[in-house]
């Protein structure tokens, strides 16, 4: 069944935002994923605390935790942190 993995960010740092959001586009591709969407939150009820968000798709709930656990993903943490204040969740 496919699982989506959706990603509520604030950006801090415009050029690390850039720099990370490439290489964790790249690292998707060893685990079949894909980015559906992204763009900024339109709030119609309550407040996420986000201005953006990231809509991804991989096959299995097993492949997107492998993905964000793989080592290419793990090493842009880093990078993520500085370049974006964010909240990820699982579905699926």
């Amino acid at each position: 069944m496919t699982a989506y993995l959706t990603v509520a960010f604030t950006p801090k740092d415009p050029d690390k935002l850039q720099d990370y959001s490439k290489a964790a586009a790249a690292s998707l591709k060893a685990f079949s994923g894909e980015a559906l969407a992204r763009g900024p939150i339109e709030t119609l009820s309550g407040d996420s605390g986000f201005e953006m968000m990231v809509i991804f798709a991989f096959p299995t709930k097993q492949d997107a935790q492998a993905w964000y656990r793989s080592d290419a993903y793990q090493g842009l943490i880093a990078l993520r942190d500085q370049a974006m204040n964010a909240s990820f969740q699982l579905i699926g």
